[in-house]
């Protein structure tokens, strides 16, 4: 699967993608396919290689895979995994709404999908580029859309070589001692292009910044 070619069809102004993004401890080897960033929300896709015909729905434990040389195959439902996913990643970035994530699992387009589902988006990959752009209102302001485009730029400066909750936490962290002289609230550590530096957690609303 070509993922990327797809992807690059998205308009780079409004969209970013990053793939096999770790998250939380190493041990656990949660890691995201991919991911997709934008105003309109934040796209979590898991990628499913099984071709043939796909059975399943939302409460199976198991779906199917059905094919004439080999018959029926089970195996375990795409759907708890990736949802456990955005769990994850949302405890990180939890200034976006919960609802603002979506799901997607995404299976080559010689499947056949015969699958129900509410809470994911179960399609083939020549579909997936139509659905996301459904998605027309703006949920993420100029503000935390950088932000998050920041972050997993950071991540992939480190080559994978650290998970992206450690980064978010670094950011997250504040300083000790020292709080915002303006308003009082926390500092939270932010890493810039032209060096590291505080922002108040106020942000927009205050707007002090020190450098680190």
């Amino acid at each position: 699967m070509n993922l990327e070619r797809i992807l690059k069809k998205l308009n780079k102004n409004e969209y970013r993608y990053y793939k096999k993004i770790h998250l939380g401890d190493p041990n656990k080897n949660m890691f995201l396919d991919y991911v997709i960033i934008s105003r309109f929300g934040v796209f979590v896709i898991r990628i499913v290689e099984h071709i043939g015909t796909i059975y399943g729905g939302e409460e199976d434990i198991e779906w199917k895979v059905y094919t004439k040389n080999r018959g029926i195959l089970k195996f375990k439902s795409p759907l708890p995994g990736n949802s456990d996913r955005i769990k994850r990643l949302y405890r990180d970035i939890s200034e976006i709404d919960p609802k603002n994530f979506h799901s997607i699992i995404l299976f080559p387009n010689k499947t056949k999908l015969m699958v129900e589902t509410i809470n994911a988006k179960v399609i083939n990959e020549s579909s997936m580029i139509e659905y996301i752009e459904e998605f027309k209102d703006e949920v993420l302001n100029d503000l935390k859309f950088d932000y998050l485009i920041q972050l997993f730029e950071s991540y992939k400066s480190f080559n994978g070589g650290s998970s992206l909750s450690k980064l978010f936490k670094k950011k997250k962290e504040a300083p000790k001692t020292e709080k915002c002289p303006l308003c009082g609230a926390k500092l939270i550590y932010k890493e810039g292009d032209f060096g590291d530096y505080y922002i108040c957690s106020n942000f927009p609303t205050c707007r002090y910044r020190k450098e680190a």
